[in-house]
């Protein structure tokens, strides 16, 4: 059965702000403040040059109100300007220097600019690494979004390493029980989620949970994020109904807010999920109806997710034409996404041929087979332990349908050579159960052919 589940660990990666300076708050309007500060700054260089304190700081403030209206290509220009000038000046202000490069690194990353993003912040940590305050607030600040840049740039472990050092540094100086772990326990669980190390992910996630129904009553949308993530990760523990129990919280958290709407088809798919595991197709059914009609037409990941759950459900119903036909339309939306490199896209088109086999469409079964095989062989190439296991399944299930279409010597050539390829990787994990079958096959279609050939004689 395909695991679906890991498609919805997700949670976008929201970048914690920088930190800027405040006391901006009495313009009426952002563009008040920067047609002011503009002037300013214009006042300021003809008065005292652009070396003086003031002009500095005045730049600092510019590029606060161009963040805050989301224009970051300006506020960059602004702190960048800051920083040349007091790197040029050799000022020993490391504190100052630290909050510049923090501001730009993560105007870059809003920017998706990730290797600049990822050259100012690790500068960020430089400089907050020279500080005299220990477990400065600013070092803090810059380890946390460079860990976030390091999720985006998929280096989990790397991230969950820094996330880890955040945490010892936040109890060192707040305590064990300080609010201000929260976000640093929610990320270590979510990375510990999507590495499927789920009875950590629980234990750090809870405690976030905790920390957020006492901080956030008046913000219940960042309570059903924790729930979520928690939904998941009891659902890939097979605990039903505390799965469906965070995910009832957060859908009605959600659907009386109105907030982060985009997430209830989500929540609502994995539902489904959760009752066709216990076998009720009826209502797995009516919840993935609900979240096609809530997620409309829009192509996100979602959206492949229920189209191959749906075709599960119509699997097991034995609509096996249906489902193969809506696991092609998971398949399509899922390219569209992620493109055909991948083990998840192999795994998919897995299922289609599965699907056609069962529907007696042999045809169409090899071609997705041998769509698969290319696949597999590619990311094996790489070194994926995951793929080996993967590939000899196929490979078994591909030789059974040439079988079907009469291809006999053909199925046998392939598991031959499928053979001798995972033979020669030694620093791979196969599956001796799944070896053992290779050569079982070999030899029943080795027998039948000598069988076929001694009949013809």
């Amino acid at each position: 059965m395909l695991n679906l589940a890991k498609f919805f660990l997700r949670a976008p990666l929201t970048p914690r702000l920088p930190v800027w300076k405040q006391g901006l708050f009495f313009f009426s309007t952002q563009n008040d403040a920067i047609s002011l500060l503009q002037r300013k700054l214009e006042s300021v260089k003809s008065l005292h040059g652009t070396n003086h304190k003031e002009y500095l700081e005045t730049l600092f403030d510019l590029g606060t109100c161009y963040y805050e209206q989301g224009e970051f290509v300006k506020g960059i220009e602004q702190f960048y300007q800051s920083l040349e000038i007091t790197e040029s000046l050799k000022l020993t202000n490391y504190h100052n220097l630290a909050v510049l490069c923090n501001n730009i690194g993560h105007g870059y990353f809003m920017q998706n600019n990730l290797e600049q993003a990822f050259k100012y912040l690790q500068k960020a940590i430089a400089y907050s690494m020279k500080i005299e305050e220990s477990n400065s607030p600013i070092l803090i600040e810059s380890l946390f979004n460079f860990a976030q840049l390091n999720e985006t740039l998929d280096v989990p472990e790397n991230a969950l390493e820094i996330y880890e050092s955040i945490l010892e540094m936040q109890q060192e100086k707040f305590g064990a029980e300080s609010p201000e772990l929260e976000p640093t326990l929610f990320c270590i669980g979510r990375i510990h989620a999507r590495s499927r190390n789920l009875t950590e992910a629980k234990k750090f996630l809870e405690k976030s949970l905790n920390f957020r129904r006492k901080l956030n009553e008046n913000e219940p949308e960042k309570i059903a994020e924790v729930l979520s993530e928690l939904g998941q990760v009891c659902l890939l523990q097979n605990s039903r109904e505390e799965a469906l129990n965070y995910y009832g919280e957060s859908l009605e958290i959600l659907e009386k807010t109105g907030d982060k709407e985009k997430e209830i088809p989500d929540i609502l798919s994995n539902i489904s999920i959760l009752y066709k595991m216990a076998g009720d197709l009826e209502t797995a059914q009516k919840y993935l109806d609900q979240s096609f009609s809530k997620r409309g037409k829009t192509k996100d990941k979602g959206l492949f997710v229920q189209l191959a759950n749906n075709a599960e459900i119509l699997g097991d119903q034995e609509k096996y034409k249906e489902a193969a036909a809506e696991m092609e339309k998971a398949i399509e939306a899922f390219e569209s996404l992620f493109g055909q490199k991948n083990l998840e896209y192999a795994q998919l088109a897995r299922r289609a041929a599965v699907f056609h086999t069962s529907a007696e469409q042999y045809e169409e079964a090899f071609l997705w087979y041998e769509q698969v095989m290319q696949v597999l062989g590619n990311i094996l190439s790489k070194g994926s332990k995951e793929a080996v296991n993967e590939l000899v399944s196929t490979a078994l299930e591909r030789a059974a349908t040439s079988d079907m279409l009469g291809r006999t010597k053909q199925a046998l050539e392939s598991l031959k050579e499928t053979l001798h390829v995972v033979s020669g990787k030694k620093d791979l994990e196969v599956d001796a159960k799944l070896i053992e079958k290779i050569q079982k096959e070999i030899e029943k279609l080795t027998k039948k052919i000598e069988e076929e050939k001694a009949e013809n004689e």
